[in-house]
């Protein structure tokens, strides 16, 4: 098998989103569209694999996860280090076996990550338990663990209503407002509030943050229906908000909660939960999720929503 990477005016692209959508129903916009490198496996001319390698130093992979967040501080000016994710990995198993293909594609990106940079480092983020059968794969291609773990949560929204009775209101004068229904100024708030929540130790001269966090809330994989903000009632200011995502008809993922410091210690992430859980109910969603790795934040969410951990991930890196 050779490889090469499939640029946007390749003919091969169409192939790629095929077998995207076919196999994993989304293209290459949910992958992340402009941001993945694509490299392609071909036997006589035909694509029997596929690996999709994200720029790590897309923010809209940095949502709400201020332990990436540090690691972006890091390099978001740093052109001579390369930093990819894992993002898929695909054969045609009936041409070529995964673990063959999957040998090829990364030692292929590995040479062009060689030439494009200084130094590189590729990572991946694996749940133990549903993705225990790839990793041998990744550890035979050299990727090594790295770092704390973190906690998948799950919680049933069906079986909120008693204990939703109990979460205090918002505090007076604080205002919830759906992302579907706030206004261009609201949305403007939004990348304020996030630059000052996650952000601010990013030089203020990247203004290409500025434009791609505001591309986050149009991505495909963002739900405006149950992501919200929270917003002073008398000045409009957006001092915080919950982004989510619906991955299925019936499941939402919490991917952020950004607070500002003036607002935080009151619970809130938890005082806007029975109006999103009754917007998700209506919506036919039944099961939210959340992944952290602070552990009083699962505690929390324990007593709070009788959440359970579903898995654990952790992250292998390569550096090269």
């Amino acid at each position: 098998m050779t490889t090469r990477v499939i640029e946007t005016d390749d003919p091969a692209i169409e192939e790629a989103e095929r077998i995207l959508r076919e196999g994993f129903g989304r293209g290459l916009d949910a992958f992340g569209g402009a941001a993945v490198e694509v490299v392609g496996g071909f036997e006589g001319g035909a694509l029997v694999a596929l690996g999709l390698f994200r720029d790590y130093r897309d923010p809209a992979l940095h949502v709400g996860n201020e332990l990436d967040l540090e690691r972006l501080r890091d390099i978001v000016e740093m052109p001579e280090v390369g930093l990819y994710q894992v993002a898929l990995l695909h054969a045609k198993e009936d041409r070529i076996a995964l673990k063959d293909a999957a040998k090829d594609l990364v030692t292929g990106f590995e040479a062009l990550l060689e030439r494009r940079f200084e130094r590189y480092c590729l990572f991946i983020t694996l749940m133990r338990e549903a993705n225990r059968p790839a990793l041998p794969l990744y550890r035979e291609l050299g990727f090594k663990a790295s770092g704390r773990p973190s906690h998948l949560m799950r919680f049933d929204l069906e079986a909120l209503e008693g204990r939703l009775r109990r979460i205090p209101p918002l505090p007076e004068g604080m205002q919830l407002r759906f992302f579907d229904e706030a206004g261009e100024q609201e949305r403007t708030g939004f990348v304020g509030c996030y630059r000052r929540v996650f952000l601010k130790g990013v030089a203020p001269g990247a203004a290409a943050l500025d434009r791609d966090l505001s591309r986050v809330t149009s991505g495909p994989d963002f739900f405006a229906p149950l992501s919200v903000l929270l917003k002073d009632g008398r000045t409009g200011e957006v001092l915080g908000f919950l982004l989510a995502e619906r991955p299925a008809p019936d499941r939402m993922h919490i991917t952020a909660a950004g607070l500002l410091p003036q607002i935080r210690g009151l619970r809130l992430p938890s005082r806007c939960m029975p109006a999103i859980a009754r917007r998700a109910l209506d919506l036919g969603v039944k099961e939210a999720r959340f992944v952290t790795t602070r552990g009083r934040v699962v505690r929390l969410a324990l007593r709070a929503f009788g959440a359970r951990e579903v898995d654990r991930l952790d992250t292998y890196f390569k550096v090269g």
